[in-house]
């Protein structure tokens, strides 16, 4: 009987220890689909690549030279409000470039809010290495400023899966490259 009160209580405090990793993780999976973010599962859509200097264009559905897909999940032993994603963009040359971002905390409101992440390219790419700041209101993620090495990224992504990127991507084909002469839009 003494040995089971301080293994007792051993457990109790190691399970005490954990149990908000645990709950929020579990919270964050399979709660509510009001209580969790609205950020939570996969985005697809157009984005620009833009030079580093110059008057950058607002995103627009018109013109594009890449599409991307961003999938944001809970973090792995998180509390509920800490997001990690992976990303893949094709752009207009099937130049495909992968980025992983870092864990982090979103808005309080779990369905629409802004957000800024770190960003890091994967295998040994840093093409899309940098800061990326968005908004998202449930069905619309946009990215307001995307910052890497080489460009300024901005765009409107949806709610998507792998085939409507996919077919997003067979789709660029027939998309322009660049603005027209003299058009400020990119229309």
């Amino acid at each position: 009987m003494r040995r089971l009160i301080p293994a007792t209580l051993i457990t109790l405090f190691v399970l005490g220890m954990f149990y908000p990793f645990i709950s929020g993780y579990v919270h964050a999976r399979f709660g509510k689909q009001e209580d969790r973010s609205a950020l939570i599962g996969q985005w697809v859509g157009l984005v620009q690549l833009q030079p580093l200097e110059g008057q950058h264009q607002p995103p627009s559905e018109e013109h594009g030279a890449a599409i991307m897909t961003i999938t944001f999940k809970p973090a792995m032993l998180s509390y509920l409000s800490k997001l990690q994603g992976t990303a893949e963009m094709t752009d207009y040359e099937y130049h495909v470039k992968g980025m992983e971002t870092s864990g982090f905390m979103t808005p309080f409101n779990p369905q629409e809010g802004h957000f800024s992440v770190r960003t890091e390219g994967t295998k040994g790419d840093a093409a899309l290495t940098g800061t990326l700041e968005g908004r998202f209101n449930k069905g619309t993620l946009t990215i307001t400023a995307f910052r890497t090495p080489q460009f300024y990224i901005t765009g409107i992504l949806r709610r998507g899966d792998n085939a409507s990127y996919q077919q997003r991507v067979n789709e660029m084909k027939n998309m322009p490259t660049t603005p027209a002469q003299g058009d400020t839009h990119g229309r």
